[in-house]
């Protein structure tokens, strides 16, 4: 069901990536000066590929369907189990935490074979949404879509894709911004383990199919009455939906409901009826045994139990931004593994797990507003600031997450860098805010003439937060 992933940062060292034995990432230069230009690098396998932009952050996307086929394909089945064998290799072979990569893209949906040629439901494609939908045929390829600014529904012929001696037809919808999906709670590739929230996904898939109008070119017109004649006539233009909704006081919807029932009572295809194909499929491609459920439990214990390496108190200061949690993929690599300015024979300290590696915990310092460790900030700092708020993005999103709800709702697909600057700014002024006021009024009060000394009157806490005492 789950094919297509993006993620921009799916929180991977790109140190470690690069001597990776699977991946292979080109360097170019300019062939005149020698310089190599600081630019995207990327590096493909099994048909996921890996992204080092010129920052360092690591990004991947691809189809986790195609990779179970080792890259070739992504016609046959894909059912929970490969979805979540796919997921621990990731994890295997690259060190990709599932619980650490959050999506900005996902496509899900079908591969069914219909009781009759694809090619037939292409021709009675009229609209979804009262929008049409854009043809594209070519030799290999008979695919139809429709945009929207969250999602694109897409439904194309995977026999002739494919070159099958079998008819196989691909309804798809590909998820251009994760808040679509707000309601199903699905937000990292973890997510995609969850069998509840598939089922979701599903009943997204069926309900946007329900919104498609169908003609039907088998239905006999001149037996109709001559008003259900117009309004088939009509439904079958898809330029009729546009034009009928955008009309003041249209009763749109009333029209399309009778259009439908009309289509489904006299044609003889059923398309309608393709929603049920598509319910026994994902429900057959879900379905799962004990050993699958094993897997699931001993997969969620490894992620919960990684190994950590700890600098020593030495070591910390040369490579402050280094050290971090390894996954067992990192720890079998970490000889390989030399940070910026440390020696090749340095040695490393084993340790229990910890959550933040950024300082040593005597010296953790925390934001005055939110109360969130700072210690990866300037010793002088007092708020979270852009430093502190890109390590939270990269290393806990959920707490980004937390910070970025507090904005009004038009900053949630804003560009990452205006998030910043706002998040910033606000907790500034979760502060400032509340301490102006106080400390103007508490002046006027120490300035106006008065024959006693109004200090002892003003409440403490009120002074505190002027900064007075």
């Amino acid at each position: 069901m789950i094919d297509f992933i993006k993620s921009f940062n799916c929180g991977l060292d790109a140190s470690v990536l690069v001597h990776n034995e699977f991946l292979k990432f080109l360097v170019t230069y300019d062939p005149n000066t020698g310089e190599v230009p600081n630019r995207n690098r990327y590096s493909t396998y099994n048909g996921i590929t890996f992204s080092i932009s010129s920052n360092a952050t690591v990004g991947i996307s691809g189809s986790l369907h195609k990779y179970h086929n080792e890259g070739i394909h992504n016609h046959d089945d894909f059912s929970y189990s490969k979805l979540l064998n796919v997921i621990k290799d990731l994890y295997a072979k690259f060190g990709i935490n599932p619980k650490k990569v959050y999506l900005n893209n996902l496509e899900f949906g079908v591969n069914i074979e219909l009781p009759y040629k694809p090619q037939i439901l292409f021709d009675n494609l009229v609209s979804h949404k009262c929008k049409p939908f854009l043809i594209e045929q070519e030799k290999k390829m008979q695919n139809a879509w429709v945009n929207y600014e969250n999602y694109r529904l897409k439904i194309y012929d995977k026999g002739i894709q494919y070159g099958l001696n079998y008819d196989l037809l691909r309804i798809e919808v590909k998820v251009m911004k994760m808040a679509f999906l707000s309601k199903v709670q699905i937000k990292t590739l973890w997510d995609l383990t969850d069998i509840q929230k598939l089922n979701k996904l599903k009943d997204i898939l069926i309900y946007i199919y329900d919104e498609i109008l169908f003609s039907d070119s088998t239905i006999d017109l001149p037996s109709l009455t001559h008003k259900e004649q117009e309004i088939l006539k009509d439904g079958g233009n898809p330029k009729y939906w546009a034009i009928h909704k955008s009309k003041a006081g249209s009763n749109s919807s009333k029209r399309m409901r009778h259009y439908k029932t009309l289509v489904r009572k006299y044609g003889s295809y059923k398309f309608h009826r393709v929603g049920e194909l598509i319910d026994k499929k994902v429900n057959s491609l879900l379905s799962y045994n004990e050993e699958t459920l094993r897997v699931l439990t001993d997969f969620q214990k490894e992620l919960d139990q990684p190994i950590v390496r700890v600098l020593t108190e030495s070591q910390k200061g040369l490579v402050n931004s280094d050290v971090r949690v390894l996954t067992k993929f990192q720890e079998d690599k970490f000889d390989n593994y030399v940070p910026i300015g440390v020696e090749r024979n340095t040695s490393f300290n084993n340790s229990s797990i910890v959550e933040n590696l950024v300082s040593d915990s005597t010296n953790k310092k925390v934001c005055m507003v939110t109360g969130i460790d700072i210690s990866m900030q300037s010793e002088n700092s007092r708020f979270l600031s852009y430093r502190g708020i890109n390590y939270l993005y990269k290393n806990n999103r959920e707490q980004f997450d937390i910070l970025l709800s507090k904005l009004p709702s038009k900053y949630t697909d804003a560009p990452f860098k205006e998030q910043v600057y706002k998040i910033a700014h606000y907790v500034r002024d979760q502060f400032f805010n509340k301490r102006n006021p106080t400390r103007r009024k508490i002046n006027k009060l120490l300035k106006e003439p008065s024959l006693f000394n109004n200090l002892p009157l003003i409440r403490e806490d009120s002074l505190r937060i002027a900064n007075t005492v």
